[in-house]
């Protein structure tokens, strides 16, 4: 990361703000640490029979999620089940919200 000091205020730049390709490169943000990167850079997630399982070729259907590739990431979103079903969008049992 990068300060740049611009009057009246301080702007932090991540890597892929700063690269002149940035604008033609998809760009995604890791759901547990918030920090962008490049597609290629994350891995991403996709919904199989109701659990999180790796789309190694990043081209499975349905919605997915992207997370950074450090264990600790990757660790905190496979064990809170909120975290990745926010982050997959699953709908919610309409029973038992009434509960």
């Amino acid at each position: 990361m990068v300060l740049l000091k611009m009057w009246p205020m301080q702007i932090w730049m991540s890597p892929v703000s700063r690269t002149k390709a940035s604008h033609c490169r998809s760009v995604r943000t890791c759901c547990v640490c918030r920090i962008k990167d490049f597609k290629a850079s994350l891995d991403r997630f996709v919904l199989r029979k109701d659990k999180p399982f790796l789309d190694v070729h990043k081209v499975q259907a349905g919605r997915g999620a992207y997370c950074c590739q450090d264990e600790r990431c990757q660790e905190v979103f496979l064990s809170q089940q909120k975290r990745w079903k926010r982050a997959l969008k699953v709908e919610r049992d309409p029973l038992a919200l009434k509960s």
